[in-house]
């Protein structure tokens, strides 16, 4: 072989070796350079329980807004290997756990990191309760239910008080009970109703008896027109039909409750967590009621467990991939060499038999 094929052939392995030199020295600076973000090279392994999914729907809000605080403001980042499983395989469970990895741009010690993260996300469940604990008696349907008999409750106790404290009681006193207002007052009540229900039907029947049946206390003899008139006067004390009824019960009750719930359908707070939802009832149901209050309760519920959930953060390694002369070249030379060696390899005899 002359020397003029041995520079031929050293030439054209020389200019392989080059071009592939310089094609990986110009892939991975420019890669480097433009493609992956070359800021972000600090790592940190972020995990925390969850219930029902709350820090996977609200992970980039959250995000944000610790990288929008005073600590951590112009800091970038961004999220890998998220990976949610459920902390409860063997069955069908509200409860998860959330692991991913977080890059950022510039260092951030990974305890001041997490407990802002959890200050943040925490005062979003916090005012979440907060505001569906100050709307409670707007849409729980069963705190407004003892609501609703505590005033009955009450309105019975004032009825009871103000007839047995009555003049009309005092001359016209009924036998004692000993149960209770409720009991008391129904009883007081069907006593005085049956006499004046006697008094009207005795113009009409004259053989009744009324004096048999009135426990009169009075140094004066009363007529029949006077008892008559003293009942009618009075009837406003033992007149209490709406509380014994089961029909006017039940009036009475529909009644509350349809005014709460439209009430309810107005506020901003049924816009923000029903408002959407097209399977809820417009016209006042029972059943639709106690179907909003259920679901609500429930999300009550969950926010209340999850306050309890905490991120845990742990820096976990630097990743450097900006471009480094001292490392990446002498990489690049050793892959070009051993390009070229296998090129030499498997076209040095060809190349000989062309040349030739």
């Amino acid at each position: 072989m002359n020397k003029f094929i041995k520079k031929k052939i050293t030439y054209f392995y020389l200019a392989s070796f080059i071009s592939i030199f310089l094609i990986f020295f110009l892939v991975d600076f420019f890669y480097k350079k433009y493609i992956v973000n070359l800021s972000l090279n600090n790592q940190y392994r972020v995990s925390a329980s969850q219930v029902s999914d709350f820090k996977q729907n609200s992970l980039n809000q959250v995000l944000e807004a610790v990288f929008k605080t005073k600590e951590f403001e112009g800091n970038s980042y961004r999220i890998e290997k998220l990976h949610i499983e459920n902390e409860r395989p063997t069955i069908d469970s509200i409860h998860s756990k959330l692991e991913f990895n977080l890059i950022l741009e510039n260092y951030a010690d990974a305890k001041e990191l997490e407990k802002i993260l959890n200050k943040i996300y925490s005062d979003l469940i916090n005012e979440i309760i907060y505001d569906f604990k100050k709307n409670n008696l707007q849409f729980n349907y069963y705190d407004l239910k003892k609501e609703y008999l505590a005033s009955r409750e009450a309105e019975i106790e004032k009825k009871y008080n103000r007839l047995i404290d009555s003049k009309f009681f005092k001359n016209y006193p009924p036998k004692k009970c000993f149960e209770g207002a409720l009991i008391c007052l129904e009883v007081y009540s069907n006593y005085y109703n049956f006499i004046l229900n006697n008094l009207n039907n005795i113009f009409f029947n004259s053989t009744l008896n009324v004096e048999n049946w009135i426990n009169l206390i009075s140094n004066e003899k009363k007529s029949i027109n006077e008892i008559f008139q003293d009942f009618n006067l009075n009837k406003y004390l033992f007149s209490n039909n709406k509380f014994f009824l089961y029909d006017e019960r039940r009036r009475l009750e529909n009644e509350y409750f349809s005014i709460k719930y439209y009430k309810f359908l107005k506020t901003k707070f049924y816009s923000n967590y029903i408002g959407n939802l097209t399977n809820f009832c417009l016209v006042y149901k029972e059943t639709c009621f106690k179907e909003i209050s259920n679901k609500l309760s429930s999300y009550l519920y969950l926010n209340e467990l999850e306050i309890n959930n905490k991120f845990k953060i742990i820096e976990i390694k630097n990743v450097n991939k900006k471009f480094n002369i001292f490392i990446d070249i002498p990489i690049i030379l050793a892959i070009a060499i051993t390009l070229t060696y296998f090129l030499f390899s498997l076209t040095n005899k060809s190349l000989l038999k062309k040349i030739k």
